[in-house]
């Protein structure tokens, strides 16, 4: 439980990893988002704009609807948007141990941070069929996922 009498860094410490999901409309979003870091994975899929992603080893890709983006856990990354105010993304947060797991697990592979799987009707399914399991998903399956990233399992 947060404490709102804690300075802002100690507050920042309690924080926990939570898998989310979101649409952004670029309307809110600055035209340049410049050497920004997360705690956790960043997968992003544009749903319309265009731009620059420059990934954590300084390789420049160019962006068009149907992208995803993996941005890394505590990497810096850089994107550029053209138009801000006709981008469209719909943004997930993976916890950095899930993260870690599905490397060692072959899931994913780290080296790889842009991908291309175009604009897909399926794919729009699944943010919302992921959305609505993030709404309906109660802390005990949260703990779940946490022991088993914790508890060797990654690795």
């Amino acid at each position: 439980m947060l404490n709102l009498k804690q300075g802002k860094k100690e507050r920042k410490k309690e924080r926990r990893e939570i898998l989310s999901g979101y649409i952004l409309h670029g309307s809110g979003l600055n035209k340049r988002a410049v050497n920004i870091a997360f705690r956790e994975c960043v997968l992003l899929y544009l749903l319309k704009g265009s731009g620059i992603f420059i990934d954590h080893k300084k390789r420049k890709f160019h962006l068009r609807p149907g992208d995803l983006i993996i941005r890394q856990p505590e990497t810096k990354t850089t994107i550029i948007r053209e138009t801000p105010e006709k981008w469209l993304e719909f943004a997930a947060r993976i916890p950095r141990d899930l993260y870690r797991l599905m490397i060692s697990q072959g899931i994913i592979d780290d080296d790889i941070t842009l991908l291309h799987p175009g604009l897909d009707k399926r794919l729009f399914s699944g943010m919302d069929t992921f959305i609505n399991m993030l709404k309906f998903a109660n802390k005990g399956v949260l703990r779940v996922c946490k022991f088993f990233c914790v508890n060797g399992h990654s690795s």
